[in-house]
């Protein structure tokens, strides 16, 4: 598969699942035997792991923003 295709499906899942709250697309876009190793704590780590976390996304309720903070500790760190 070329990184065309690849970019397409991708941009297929964004749009109809998270954009459009389709997840029976998720049927034909993720093989029945995906693993996810690195699925958020509680989510089931397949394909229906991956309809959870869409149907959480999709419900606006569920979003979070990700941010960070970035600092210089200018004492001594034993007093941690």
């Amino acid at each position: 598969m070329s990184t065309e295709e690849n970019k397409a499906i991708i941009r297929r899942w964004v749009e109809e699942c998270y954009n459009k709250g389709n997840l029976a697309v998720a049927d034909e876009l993720i093989a029945p035997n995906y693993v996810n190793r690195s699925a958020p704590l509680g989510q089931a780590p397949g394909l229906e792991g991956e309809k959870q976390y869409a149907a959480m996304i999709c419900n606006s309720s569920a979003l979070s923003r990700q941010w960070g903070k970035a600092g210089s500790n200018r004492s001594n760190l034993s007093v941690i």
